[in-house]
């Protein structure tokens, strides 16, 4: 825990030297993410017994992030996310997930990070997603890696996504 904390302090003084008052700002990246999780042994194992198709730690992740903008004030918005997953259909598995974070993002660099709790066939857990949107004409592309540590070991889980450029709003001045 100690070393989270760490690293969202450092995290977090980085971000704020990203700053600009008068930048636009990104009011959502909602949408469909898709990607994969790494799974420790210990729940690869857990999910090999029930699922016969299992046979990679590695599993596709599809799904839908919702996002809401609670704030956007001098460069750093705030952010409420729920992400609902679905991975291991390459493997013939139905492995759900629910994450609830709250987070930051910063408009000059549009680096994030959040925090919240997760809720998956292994139980209820504590998720911390790093990520950055890359805009590329009118497409946007949030990419996320997520670490999710448990009793079963850490999961690692990476999703991008894909949406168009109509999020944007002026910062008010």
């Amino acid at each position: 825990m100690k070393k989270i904390i760490i690293l969202m302090t450092l995290i977090y003084g980085f971000a704020f030297t990203q700053e600009d008052n008068n930048q636009d700002y990104i009011s959502n990246l909602a949408g469909p993410r898709i990607g994969f999780t790494i799974l420790p042994n210990e729940t690869f194992n857990n999910a090999k017994d029930v699922f016969d198709g299992m046979t990679y730690p590695i599993v596709s992740q599809f799904g839908w992030q919702f996002e809401t903008t609670y704030f956007a004030d001098e460069g750093v918005q705030g952010l409420a996310e729920f992400a609902f997953l679905v991975g291991g259909v390459d493997q013939n598995a139905f492995l759900p997930s629910i994450t609830a974070m709250i987070g930051m993002r910063f408009a000059r660099s549009e680096f994030e990070f959040a925090l919240g709790p997760n809720l998956s066939f292994t139980g209820m857990a504590l998720a911390l997603a790093v990520g950055k949107n890359y805009k590329v004409g009118n497409l946007n592309f949030p990419v996320s890696f997520v670490l999710v540590p448990s009793t079963d070991g850490a999961r690692i889980s990476m999703l991008v996504g894909f949406l168009g450029a109509s999020n944007y709003r002026k910062n008010k001045e």
